[in-house]
């Protein structure tokens, strides 16, 4: 299975730290983005200063930037502009579809619509079909350590069953045992962040889900 670094700091010491880590065993990372508005959170912000990270210590790493904030087309340009490969942005959040797809192709990025808990795949049936990749946000929005919500099997099984060609990442809570229950839903990849970040050794952590 396909796995992701996340990578959910308040500050870019924490940031460049995680990132120097994760590229020496995966070739994605993902950046959490949460403005203290749309979630509870607050966590660092600044696309320019991780990219010129990136080219500074020639890191071979795309970047997808989970945009958990109210501001979703002004953000998703800041990070488009910046370099990022992939945007995840909250069905929750108010925005245009066509705006940010057509901003993310002319950029060459993919454009990816996340679920929170508390959405229903039903709740969303006019947004959805705009996209071909999917997020499962299988914990509330913002902080990393939660616990996975078991509600998100059935939403896994259910846009499986209305995308059977899409993309399915699940975010959130993600360890050995979840992931295993994620894939047989029918996701494709995962995103980790204190599961990886937190063990004693992370790249053996990152190879043991990614063999799931």
């Amino acid at each position: 299975m396909k796995v992701i670094p996340a990578i959910n700091c308040e500050n870019f010491g924490c940031v460049s730290d995680k990132l120097l880590k994760a590229a020496e065993f995966s070739d994605w990372v993902q950046i959490d983005i949460s403005d203290g508005k749309f979630s509870n959170a607050v966590t660092w912000n600044n696309p320019k200063e991780l990219f010129g990270f990136i080219a500074l210590h020639n890191l071979n790493v795309s970047v997808e930037a989970h945009l958990m904030v109210e501001d979703v087309l002004g953000e998703s340009l800041r990070w488009l502009a910046a370099g990022s490969k992939r945007i995840v942005v909250q069905s929750e959040a108010v925005f245009d579809a066509d705006d940010l797809l057509k901003s993310c192709k002319e950029y060459g990025s993919e454009a990816m619509i996340s679920l929170s808990p508390k959405t229903n795949v039903e709740d969303k049936t006019e947004l959805l079909p705009s996209f071909n990749e999917f997020q499962v946000l299988s914990v509330t929005p913002g902080f990393a350590g939660q616990e996975f919500d078991n509600g998100a099997i059935a939403k896994i099984k259910s846009l499986r069953q209305l995308f059977p060609s899409g993309i399915i990442e699940v975010d959130g809570g993600v360890n050995e045992k979840t992931a295993k229950q994620i894939r047989s839903a029918g996701a494709d990849m995962i995103a980790s962040a204190s599961y990886i970040f937190d063990s004693d050794n992370p790249e053996e952590t990152f190879e043991r889900l990614a063999s799931i």
